[in-house]
């Protein structure tokens, strides 16, 4: 692959730059980290612009304040290249996650949840990583409509116990009782 710095990139953009600016540090020689500190660039504007940058690993879009760009650019990569790059062709093709909050209009408990009182709680986040990422991100996000979720829950699972012992101790009860017959 040819180094990025070769590449022609669309005019204008901060990522762009700040990747070759990050791309021509790494040619020169000379500059110790002392020199390099005393280099900054800085925007005064007080307005917080950012710029996407994508993921080498994952394709994924990020969107970094300018002022962070060199830095997020020169993060190094467990391949010994960039973590990050300015060019969406450099970086592979995203494919986004597909799990859903609990409480999105489509969650496959949709309807136990309208049930017990929180039709009025939908989220619009379906592309969470995982469904540990689900439940940070309910227990974060929805903090009420999960306690009352997880009570329910607990509610159900500790009636089904007591179905369960019932139905034991009736099965017993008649063991018990055939055997007394039979005696």
């Amino acid at each position: 692959m040819p180094p990025s710095s070769t590449k022609t990139r669309p005019k204008g953009r901060a990522a762009a730059k700040a990747q070759e600016a990050r791309d021509l540090r790494a040619q020169l020689s000379g500059i110790d980290a002392e020199d390099e500190s005393e280099i900054t660039l800085s925007e005064s504007s007080g307005v917080v612009r950012r710029e996407p940058v994508y993921s080498m690993k994952t394709g994924e879009m990020v969107m970094v304040p300018r002022k962070r760009l060199l830095e997020v650019l020169s993060f190094p990569g467990e391949d010994g290249g960039y973590r990050f790059t300015a060019d969406p062709e450099e970086a592979p093709e995203y494919t986004p996650n597909t799990t859903k909050c609990i409480f999105h209009a489509n969650s496959p408990e949709r309807a136990r949840l309208d049930e017990i009182g929180l039709a009025s709680v939908v989220c619009e986040s379906e592309h969470l990583g995982s469904r540990y990422s689900q439940r940070i991100h309910g227990q974060n996000r929805h903090p009420t409509a999960w306690k009352v979720r997880e009570e329910d829950r607990q509610e159900r699972k500790e009636a089904q116990q007591a179905e369960r012992m019932e139905e034991q101790t009736q099965a017993i009860r008649e063991l018990g009782q055939a055997a007394v017959s039979k005696a």
